[in-house]
């Protein structure tokens, strides 16, 4: 059986320390500081940035506001964390890779949709790579005016 996927990545470097990237990024409360369209990020269940543990964002999406519900899948500290999409049928899979790189880090940020929906979706490619370009052009940005710990 066909089990269609659409997978968008995109890379950024920051020039910080990946454990300081990586705590920065996972300082869910903040994401509303830098992440474009998400108005709030709360954990609701589980150890913070531990498989199982639960989130959900309020976030502004398609000109919609929405209430999205993620587990974490994996966690790798200042390393790799990957996060699925509860509801909404066909799963999508996100995911932060936190690479050195000589004088700063390289952050990794992939987006995969799975199933046929995935076949309208790339109409859409361009746009949901953009809305990655954006979300790690937000995060740098917080980095580089507040500073990694703040």
């Amino acid at each position: 059986m066909i089990h269609p996927t659409l997978q968008i990545t995109e890379e950024l470097y920051i020039h910080a320390a990946r454990e300081a990237v990586w705590a920065r990024f996972c300082r869910l409360g903040d994401w509303p500081r830098w992440m474009p369209g998400v108005s709030q990020a709360t954990w609701v269940t589980g150890d913070h940035w531990q498989e199982g543990a639960r989130f959900t964002v309020q976030q502004q999406h398609s000109g919609i506001q929405e209430t999205v519900h993620y587990v974490i899948r994996m966690a790798v500290p200042a390393d790799t964390g990957v996060w699925e999409r509860l509801e909404g049928g066909a799963p999508i899979v996100y995911s932060i890779h936190v690479a050195d790189q000589v004088g700063g880090c390289k952050v990794r940020l992939r987006c995969t949709w799975h199933g046929w929906g995935t076949l309208l979706r790339r109409l859409n490619r361009a746009y949901e790579a953009e809305r990655l370009r954006a979300i790690l052009a937000g995060l740098k940005e917080a980095i580089e005016r507040d500073g990694p710990r703040r």
